[in-house]
């Protein structure tokens, strides 16, 4: 267990440029998600709609999983199957990267204004740590994250793997709400 030390927990302490990276690492990470689920949907055959029914509750390990799989049965260019293993096996460490920063607490050390990343485990006892934190590091992980989304839009466009745009499908009269309405005033 690291030594007692008194951090400064309260969000609105930490350095703008700390809040503004992680924020990039946030909105990089979402964008390279929506990639994933464009690319199973592709895979899949399904269109964008579709795609987002399937994709949209899985977690991270499940739609690289998934993505793997529906590839191998989509594509026959084992040449394309090898990169897109090569871009999973280096976009999962960079989401594992993002969950230092996502997952845990950012806290400030008022002794020296660091920045440190608070982190607590509860596998058989309490344990917490502490890791001193560059604006830097988070920068990067941010970087690594787009960068994988953009190697998985161009295996994308190489692989004619963008599904189709959604058409119109009238649905408001199908939603749960809207159900529940209609059985109520069949009941009268």
């Amino acid at each position: 267990m690291s030594e007692y030390r008194e951090f400064d927990f309260n969000p609105y302490s930490l350095p703008q440029q700390y809040t503004s990276a992680i924020g990039l690492v946030v909105a990089c990470a979402a964008q390279t998600e929506i990639t994933i689920e464009m690319a199973i949907a592709g895979c899949l055959d399904i269109d964008a709609e579709f795609g987002m029914a399937v994709t949209t509750h899985m977690t991270m390990p499940q739609r690289f999983q998934v993505l793997a799989a529906t590839a191998e049965l989509k594509l026959d260019d084992l040449d394309q199957l090898d990169l897109l293993d090569e871009i999973i096996s280096e976009t999962e460490p960079a989401f594992a990267e993002r969950n230092k920063f996502i997952h845990n607490q950012l806290a400030v050390l008022p002794d020296d204004g660091t920045v440190h990343c608070v982190k607590s485990s509860a596998r058989g006892s309490v344990q917490m740590t502490d890791e001193k934190v560059d604006v830097e590091e988070i920068l990067a992980v941010g970087k690594k994250i787009y960068l994988a989304g953009e190697r998985i839009l161009v295996f994308l466009k190489s692989n004619d793997l963008f599904p189709p745009v959604s058409e119109i499908r009238p649905r408001f009269h199908k939603l749960k709400a809207q159900r529940k309405k209609r059985r109520k005033k069949e009941m009268g």
